[in-house]
């Protein structure tokens, strides 16, 4: 779980080292429309937050420890999610795996030079812009 929380904190320290003392910060984060059990549960553009899937839970558990972001999750065609993130449209996209040609317009988490496979929620990778 430290794992998790340290993606996502590194992610927000960027964002948060250029925002004012006490402010909130809001991230618009997307992720595929078609159920990824168990990391996201349900279909269509609708979050069934009783039981949104592990992804979005942990997601929710850093913003209510940081106290600092707000998450705005959009749920969407995956093709859509690329788009939003390279045309700035979404901050980020989650459960997204590594590809090469991603690396255009979005990051994924690098350590001395690397990807670091030890920093994501599941099999996947987080991509920011």
């Amino acid at each position: 779980m430290k794992k998790i929380y340290l993606l996502v904190i590194l992610f927000t320290l960027g964002l948060l080292s250029q925002s004012i003392a006490g402010s909130t910060i809001n991230v618009t984060l997307a992720f595929e429309d078609k159920p990824n059990p168990p990391w996201a549960l349900g279909s269509g553009d609708t979050i069934k937050w009783r039981k949104p899937g592990i992804s979005i839970e942990i997601l929710r558990l850093v913003e209510q420890d940081l106290k600092t972001i707000v998450f705005r999750f959009l749920r969407m065609p995956w093709s859509r999610c690329l788009k939003g993130l390279e045309y700035n449209r979404v901050d980020g996209i989650f459960n997204a795996s590594f590809k090469e040609k991603r690396l255009t317009f979005g990051r994924y988490p690098y350590l001395n030079g690397k990807l670091d496979v030890e920093r994501h929620i599941s099999y996947e990778l987080l991509c920011f812009l």
